[in-house]
């Protein structure tokens, strides 16, 4: 059974508080938490860049998860290399299709090179769903989508802006949900945090 306390005996950098958890922060090292399950946060050799640790159930291991932009600099380089594009069109706000120019051939490439860039399991549909917006979904009239699909955008798209999409919901606008800060968003939230 996981104990409520974790030591490990290591030069002390720091201690601080991540909510109201208590933790400590050692050289370069890991995580000391006072529950498990909890994130907590460490600085890397006292450059104040924090990361965030997660506790695995097995009590005696610790998993470093990325921080933001060392995911935003992986999804960086997968758009560059499946798109073509260059680094510096690679914004948290581009949008794949309208900014990047992503054709649906693309998802699946994308989809490919996450999986081997974060070592990630991505299930068919899951970041990129493909019935949402079809003819026959129910989901659209006159052009625009209807409360119905936009209440399955939110379910569906979790880390998209469907709030700012259902501000104005014509269909042209569906393509503007896929940004890369959505990506950033969906690997983090694979990777755990």
């Amino acid at each position: 059974m996981f104990e409520t306390s974790l030591t490990v005996v290591l030069e002390l950098n720091f201690v601080g508080f991540y909510g109201e958890e208590r933790f400590e922060i050692v050289s370069n090292h890991q995580l000391f938490s006072s529950e498990y399950g909890r994130a907590a946060s460490w600085v890397n050799g006292g450059s104040q860049t924090c990361q965030r640790i997660l506790l695995t159930k097995n009590n005696s291991e610790f998993v470093e998860m990325a921080d933001q932009e060392e995911i935003f600099g992986k999804i960086q380089e997968v758009l560059e290399d499946a798109l073509g594009v260059d680094d510096d069109e690679v914004t948290p706000e581009a949008t794949l299709i309208g900014d990047l120019g992503a054709e649906s051939i693309d998802f699946l490439d994308i989809v490919f090179r996450l999986e081997k860039a974060f070592e990630i399991k991505i299930p068919r549909g899951e970041l990129f769903p493909e019935d949402l917006m079809s003819a026959d979904s129910g989901y659209i009239q006159e052009g625009k989508v209807t409360d119905e699909g936009v209440a399955a955008m939110r379910e569906k798209l979790p880390f998209a802006d469907v709030d700012g999409f259902a501000a104005d919901p014509t269909v042209a606008n569906v393509q503007n949900l896929y940004t890369v800060d959505m990506l950033c968003k969906f690997v983090g939230s694979k990777l755990g945090g």
